[in-house]
């Protein structure tokens, strides 16, 4: 459903939400298979630590959700390929215990970021393949399979997940028809220390390092939607498809166990 990319040597990465986790591992990766990896977060001392060894690193420390910020950077650099939005928070939230605040700011992070970002990269991705027609441009943004159902202590996260899961299904509608590749990443646990703030037993957990692998697997055939591990995938795929009275029996019984 996209163009596969097959030399990273040729391929100027934008990586939103380099500075740990996931992203830290794919900016690595990715600079190691040496692609001109530009690496944004809040934290500049987080960024150098990533780009350490690497000439092909090239650090923008910003907040993804100060639009201005935004603009000045992406009008600063030329010649972009892949947009990847990796930024996220989370804070796990039992419903009865809502806290305002802290959703907001999940909210925030989470979606808001990769709409300011979405707006202000789409129209120079598209000037870019208007001017470039050969050239990969390409916009992935990270959510989760936590947005394909509802889940435990997930209310605000996993609505987030799947707003960008949504989001994501549109962009490819409306900009795939006229140049732009699109994609969305749904992994599934992964070792970090979002993560770490869980007290329930986490399934197929990897390390941000094997998500990184399955990621950059992802760009390299071409997928639309990156959802892994497979097996642990599926079972939130089977759920979607059921009745609910089936759905939360299941998942009743599955936080039970």
């Amino acid at each position: 459903m996209n163009t596969k990319i097959s030399d990273w040597t040729k391929t100027k990465v934008w990586l939103v939400g380099a500075s740990d986790g996931i992203g830290a591992a794919l900016a690595k990766k990715l600079l190691a298979l040496g692609a001109t990896v530009i690496l944004s977060a809040r934290r500049r001392e987080k960024l150098e630590e990533v780009a350490k060894g690497f000439s092909n690193a090239i650090i923008m420390p910003l907040d993804a959700l100060d639009l201005s910020a935004l603009t000045l950077a992406a009008d600063s650099i030329d010649g972009l390929n892949l947009v990847i939005y990796m930024a996220a928070d989370y804070s796990p939230m039992t419903s009865d215990k809502l806290n305002a605040e802290i959703a907001g700011r999940i909210i925030d992070v989470n979606f808001k970021g990769a709409i300011n970002l979405s707006a202000v990269v789409i129209p120079k991705l598209l000037e870019r393949k208007k001017n470039h027609p050969n050239e990969i441009v390409h916009l992935s943004l990270v959510a989760s399979v936590a947005g394909f159902i509802g889940l435990p202590q997930s209310s605000v996260y996993g609505a987030t997940k799947a707003a960008l899961i949504n989001f994501g299904e549109s962009l490819y509608f409306d900009l795939h028809r006229i140049g732009l590749d699109v994609s969305i990443v749904n992994p599934g646990f992964v070792k970090t220390r979002l993560t770490e703030k869980n007290d329930f037993p986490m399934p197929s957990i990897m390390t941000p390092e094997i998500a990184a692998d399955e990621i950059i697997k992802g760009y390299e055939r071409g997928v639309f939607a990156n959802t892994f591990p497979f097996a642990f995938s599926l079972f939130f795929r089977f759920l979607r498809i059921l009745p609910y009275s089936w759905h939360f029996k299941i998942m009743n019984l599955s936080v039970k166990v």
